[in-house]
């Protein structure tokens, strides 16, 4: 993977990726899902601004 200022190491995608495989993200539970990849984008450093806006209980839309 080519290195920048804004890359994210393979090894965190990986730990991502099994986390959110882990988030039970069926219909109406996907606000934990949404909370879980905000926080890794705001940790990331890759986006200047991370949004969640709740759209009803238990589901939340994400701007990136």
């Amino acid at each position: 993977m080519a290195e920048n200022s804004r890359s994210i190491p393979e090894d965190k995608l990986f730990a991502f990726t099994r986390a959110l495989v882990d988030v039970d993200a069926t219909t109406g539970r996907e606000g934990p899902t949404a909370a879980l990849v905000a926080d890794f984008l705001r940790h990331s450093g890759c986006f200047d601004e991370v949004a969640v806006w709740p759209v009803e209980p238990g589901r939340d839309n994400l701007f990136a």
